[in-house]
């Protein structure tokens, strides 16, 4: 039979396994957490019937469009997939755009300042940088997560939408840069698509 002392001394080395119990646990929700958080894609929708490329500003190559939160850190992944893909399919891109999104108008010239689009005005090329006021272009092209991509072929005709990093903030190859490169130089006969993971474009408040 167990005596009082043997009861409170395996007690007591219980409770000292408590805390790093908790410990654990805690440790084990932060990282399912952070696991869906990394893993769940944004938000697309279809673009406006209306929206084509214009082939006559690209001399015969393909357009691509790329939307960006000027402040979501997991935009540098998706431009670091970008890089890839234009190395990957030299020579059939005619036009680069990106389009960053501004809360309002007047804003734009603090926003300048920003790591990002210096980062972005450095491509240089055939690359070019708008400001995008609250995301209207960016609505327009169905693109509502930072880090979609929209491109089109030098009829004008869209070739693929979507994004192209395999998670937030993610390199490496992935399905959605495989589909970019594939439908920049195969000349495929369909649109391509793929998940955007980023920060909502106009969630100004999400990516400070």
């Amino acid at each position: 039979m167990k005596t009082h002392f043997q009861r409170e001394g395996r007690f007591s080395r219980l409770s000292a396994f408590r805390p790093l119990f908790v410990w654990g646990l805690l440790c084990l929700s932060g990282f399912t957490l952070l696991a869906n958080y990394v893993n769940t894609p944004g938000p697309q929708t279809l673009p406006d019937e209306s929206v084509t490329g214009d082939p006559a500003s690209t001399d015969g190559g393909a357009q691509v469009f790329m939307f960006i939160h000027p402040k979501c850190p997991c935009s540098k992944a998706s431009l670091t997939e970008l890089q890839e893909v234009v190395q990957r399919a030299s020579g059939h891109i005619g036009e680069l755009r990106f389009y960053v999104t501004v809360s309002d108008p007047e804003s734009s010239g603090n926003w300048r300042e920003e790591g990002l689009i210096r980062q972005l005005q450095s491509w240089g090329g055939n690359s070019s940088v708008y400001f995008d006021s609250d995301g209207e272009t960016a609505r327009r092209y169905g693109a509502l997560t930072s880090g979609h991509v929209v491109a089109f072929d030098a009829n004008g005709e869209q070739i693929f939408t979507g994004g192209i990093t395999g998670s937030r903030g993610h390199r490496g190859d992935n399905r959605g840069r495989r589909e970019l490169v594939s439908a920049l130089t195969d000349h495929q006969d369909r649109s391509a698509s793929s998940l955007v993971f980023g920060c909502q474009i106009q969630s100004f408040e999400e990516a400070l």
